[in-house]
């Protein structure tokens, strides 16, 4: 494995963990068993790593996997999704979907036009009709 690879692996585990993590610390602090400047601390030292994770995710999408409708969950909901596609992508090794499939688009297409063709040969028939 390449180092940026073992990096990412490490920052998946830390995100994970601080997704778990967070709500707990939330608890403590308004429990008033940790103070704000801990709190403050532990919270960024979460939230860094899962920044850095999401972007890794955005930039590898963008450079491979442009078609997919991954994009959506990076987005809205970063912080849950990131380790999902992560593990998806790079873990499981998923099928990257950087290219459009040329002649299932083009199938697609003449069945589009063939329809449109008969529709219009429908409307043609009930024009002449008088109808």
């Amino acid at each position: 494995m390449k180092l940026i690879d073992w990096i990412t692996f490490i920052l998946w585990i830390i995100n994970i963990i601080g997704i778990v993590l967070q709500p707990l610390l939330i608890v403590l602090y308004f429990n008033e068993i940790i103070s704000l400047e801990t709190f403050q601390v532990l919270s960024y030292s979460i939230w860094y790593p899962i920044a850095i994770l999401l972007f890794y995710n955005l930039w590898f999408f963008f450079r491979y996997d442009k078609y997919s409708s991954s994009i959506i969950f990076l987005i809205f909901f970063n912080a849950f999704y990131s380790p999902i596609y992560y593990y998806q992508v790079k873990i499981k090794k998923r099928p990257l979907r950087n290219k459009i499939d040329r002649e299932k688009a083009e199938s697609v297409f003449d069945k589009l036009v063939v329809e449109e063709k008969i529709d219009d040969t429908l409307e043609k028939e009930t024009n002449t009709n008088g109808y």
